[in-house]
């Protein structure tokens, strides 16, 4: 069989919204359309938030019923919790309502002005071309010769049986307490494994999961709302701006002008850039800023400064001697490589890679 894109496909694999300012029965009602008397619903709680029910038809999850206090006596805030048996749910309901996903999202936008953001968002890239675009093994030796360039260098393959003479194979790539995760494994033998029959009965079925979270997941979501991006393209272009697997150009150091390997490049086909939402925030480096200012850190390195102006640092290291060693801890790389992402600018993630910490990885 001829490799087609024809036989690529792509879904929401995994969705959680937080409503701020409406309740469970509302994003029932208003926004997937259900009546709350349909609910299956049961006393459950979320670690760190004030849910105390759950409202369930099949595997769509509503959390609610948050109790009245003096900052919130009206009792406001829903979190909708969808993982890929619950998008595949909702699908299905939204093609009855005849509605699609930027459809959904921009009802929810609306009916909340906006008063509701993204914590997880995740694209499924299926492929069940009979030979792959690639396979596992391919990309995990990118991988070891470090023919890649992602947000993180962080990697790992899983082996799981699947016989007694095969294992299915997953590579994940990014830090696990990244904002982004991405996870390439063997569909077809996990499926296989999972339903105790022949591997032929699913056919080759290669799995992409890009794993998206707090700010980058809900700059995704108004992607989807404000530009009608389809799912397929926020998948192929979030890609195409954040993950490449290369071939190593001997004569370049500067992996940012080796060129992309041919499997990778078909695989993309004709992706284009998609630079996040510019008006969203990355909240973790905006904090890292605050702590900057109110923690009095900036106040030290003026101190310092002002030492070294007067040459009155004694046995003391000089600023400029201090940054010759320092570098950034993994944790503060992310930060800076979803700041590069949020903004356009992922050329620069391989100057923060080559100023971290290799330890952490």
């Amino acid at each position: 069989m001829q490799l087609t894109r024809n036989n690529l496909s792509v879904k929401l694999d995994y969705l959680c919204i937080v409503f701020e300012n409406i309740v469970a029965q509302e994003v029932l009602e208003k926004l997937i359309w259900i009546e709350p008397q349909w609910c299956e619903i049961q006393p459950r709680t979320i670690k760190f938030k004030k849910y105390t029910r759950c409202y369930s038809v099949g595997a769509i999850h509503v959390y609610g019923d948050v109790p009245p206090s003096e900052d919130n006596p009206n009792g406001l805030g829903a979190y909708l919790s969808l993982t890929g048996a619950g998008c595949q749910e909702l699908q299905s309901l939204l093609d009855v309502q005849r509605r699609k996903w930027h459809e959904f999202f921009s009802d929810c936008y609306d009916y909340t002005e906006g008063h509701l953001h993204t914590t997880r968002l995740d694209l499924a890239i299926d492929d069940k071309n009979e030979k792959p675009f690639f396979t596992i093994q391919q990309l995990y030796k990118k991988c070891q010769r470090e023919e890649f360039r992602s947000r993180s260098r962080y990697y790992e393959l899983r082996a799981s049986r699947f016989d007694e003479n095969d294992t299915g194979k997953t590579l994940y790539i990014g830090n696990p307490k990244s904002d982004i995760i991405y996870r390439f494994y063997d569909k077809d033998k996990e499926q296989a494994g999972k339903h105790k029959c022949e591997l032929e009965a699913f056919g080759s079925w290669k799995r992409t999961e890009i794993q998206l979270r707090n700010s980058v997941a809900h700059a995704i979501f108004l992607q989807i709302l404000f530009d009608h991006n389809t799912l397929s393209q926020c998948a192929f272009n979030f890609l195409n701006d954040n993950l490449n697997f290369l071939v190593e150009d001997k004569e370049q150091q500067n992996k940012s002008r080796w060129k992309t390997c041919r499997f990778w490049k078909r695989f993309l086909g004709a992706a284009e850039s998609m630079p996040l939402s510019r008006s969203e925030k990355n909240v973790a480096l905006h904090e890292t800023q605050k702590w900057l200012v109110d923690g009095g850190a900036l106040a030290i390195l003026e101190g310092f400064h002002f030492l070294e102006k007067h040459h009155a640092l004694g046995e003391l290291e000089s600023l400029q001697e201090m940054k010759k060693s320092t570098q950034f801890s993994a944790s503060f790389a992310d930060k800076l490589v979803t700041h590069l992402v949020l903004i356009g600018r992922q050329e620069l993630i391989p100057l923060v890679h080559e100023q971290t910490k290799q330890a952490e990885f």
